[in-house]
């Protein structure tokens, strides 16, 4: 478990609590109601940060425009960085304290009136933006990953908790599906192990075209611990070689076959939405008028035009619109140069980048 502390002020008049804690599912932070701490304040963004926990540890992804200060270090845009307790982070005018523990490490306050049954532990509590109903600590149906922290400390085990409706109905579900399994023959739980196999081949897959669409490197096959799931023919010999018992070093067991496609496709997509965000960041700063009227002038200059010798701004603007519609035209007439330019470099950079960031969090 997360725990995410405001320190300092403001104090919760600008904030939807003092503390938050994020389990293992994560969750959002930022001035919209629909995240789940929600901070009041002109810098903050509608959706300032994510928090996400991978193998263990939790990390803080920065989504915004005014950005984030982490023990002092300023983030960039799409940036993801691992927390660890003790660490601090800055959003706007708000100062945040983080601490990780286990769950039965932490204790929960809840308030005098909380039942797990009955409705008052969904308490409405607005934000000077209109926002909407935050849920406080119980098992009744919380399934944004993180609990609220109010009221006095008054404590309860889960022991002393009467089961709710939706505790039933899963534990239920759980036993009817145990039993299912039971009566299910091996014709239909190969389909269902197929289905999967082949459902992330074709992820890995289509990975692997995007990485070579970018001109990324590509998957090789090694002396050892290669996955069956990235270069078997077709899902049938792949989930064979995910069923079999071998001692082959050269090839990784079923188990870690699995986990390390689902990490890699994990980290895929947290690369491409980092890479993204910096090449979207970047085409726009190709077509700032600053940046376009320097680029111009310079090159203008070294022609030995008349044009940087213009005094009507009138006749530069005229001039600044006729170079610019001449680039845009030119970038049009070869799609391939313009995507690599305006689009793909950029994201390969903060693609990779965000890669060895995760690979290293692993390591």
């Amino acid at each position: 478990m997360l725990i995410i502390e405001i320190a300092g002020h403001p104090r919760p008049d600008d904030a939807s609590s003092e503390r938050r804690l994020f389990s293992r599912q994560g969750g959002s932070i930022g001035r919209s109601s629909q995240c789940d701490l929600v901070l009041s304040a002109p810098g903050v963004s509608r959706r300032h940060a994510d928090i996400f926990c991978r193998d263990g540890t939790y990390y803080l992804n920065d989504r915004s425009r005014n950005g984030t200060r982490l023990n002092g270090r300023a983030m960039a845009r799409g940036e993801t960085a691992s927390l660890a307790s003790g660490d601090r982070f800055e959003i706007d005018r708000f100062e945040l304290r983080v601490r990780i523990g286990e769950e039965s490490e932490i204790d929960l306050p809840f308030p005098p009136e909380f039942d797990a049954v009955s409705a008052p532990a969904a308490r409405r509590r607005e934000d000077d933006t209109g926002g909407q109903a935050r849920r406080d600590a119980s098992g009744s149906g919380n399934g944004n990953g993180f609990y609220s922290f109010r009221g006095p400390d008054r404590r309860r085990s889960s022991a002393d908790l009467p089961p709710t409706g939706r505790d039933n109905d899963i534990s239920q579900a759980g036993a009817s599906a145990r039993a299912h399994i039971d009566r299910m023959g091996r014709e239909e739980l190969h389909a269902i192990l197929r289905a999967v196999v082949e459902g992330l081949m074709h992820n890995l897959r289509t990975r692997s075209e995007i990485k070579n669409t970018f001109r990324l490197s590509a998957t090789r096959l090694q002396d050892r611990q290669n996955n069956p799931l990235k270069f078997a023919p077709d899902a049938e010999e792949a989930l064979d070689r995910v069923l079999a018992h071998s001692a082959d070093p050269k090839v990784l067991t079923g188990e870690e076959a699995l986990d390390d496609a689902f990490s890699d496709i994990r980290d895929h997509q947290v690369a491409m939405l980092a890479g993204m965000r910096a090449a979207f960041d970047r085409m726009l700063v190709n077509f700032d008028p600053a940046h376009f009227e320097r680029t111009v002038d310079k090159r203008l200059e070294t022609r030995g035009s008349r044009l940087v010798r213009l005094g009507r701004s009138g006749e530069r603007a005229s001039a600044y619109w006729t170079q610019y519609r001449e680039e845009f035209e030119r970038l049009s007439d070869n799609p391939e140069e313009r995507f690599q330019r305006l689009f793909g470099d950029e994201f390969v950079k903060a693609y990779e980048e965000q890669l060895a960031l995760l690979r290293m969090r692993k390591d």
